[in-house]
């Protein structure tokens, strides 16, 4: 299936969206994210930013083709998570969601915090392409599962 264009919208409009990012998560993430951690950021106030593609035959039927999940604390904006399908990569999906919260950042002056897991090399170049800086190494376990992971730090312009 050919990704065609695609629209970012911000907020989980619709709850029956979220077996399509459960779907993502599990094509993308391992064992990192299920439905329980996705529920859990959609009821608990988290922000949801999703890419809506055109798919299907004659591409008019639309479905979300990737999601980036966020928190707005008191000094910092907490990128939770983000993952593209596979079959939608390289349409700049990703780029397009991050602007979004990116711009938000510099909006509201915040700085955007996000932890990748090291063995994840795509994001990790993502992230330093976007105009991230790495911070630093940390081990830790992420939903039960031990990992290494690398905090990335964006500086909002003001």
């Amino acid at each position: 299936m050919k990704t065609q264009k695609h629209n970012i919208a911000e907020d989980f409009a619709a709850l029956q969206r979220l077996p399509q990012c459960v779907e993502i998560a599990e094509a993308c993430l391992d064992s990192y994210w299920g439905r329980e951690y996705l529920e859990e950021h959609f009821f608990g106030g988290s922000t949801f930013v999703y890419a809506e593609v055109s798919g299907g035959t004659g591409g008019s039927k639309k479905r979300v083709g990737g999601f980036m999940i966020f928190s707005e604390e008191e000094d910092v904006i907490c990128l939770v998570g983000f993952a593209v399908h596979p079959e939608c990569r390289r349409h700049g999906l990703a780029r397009d969601m991050l602007k979004k919260i990116m711009e938000q950042s510099d909006r509201l002056g915040l700085p955007i915090l996000v932890v990748v897991p090291q063995k994840n090399d795509v994001a990790r170049s993502f992230l330093r392409a976007m105009g991230f800086d790495f911070v630093h190494a940390v081990s830790g376990t992420c939903n039960g599962v031990k990992d290494d992971f690398h905090t990335f730090w964006y500086e909002a312009v003001r």
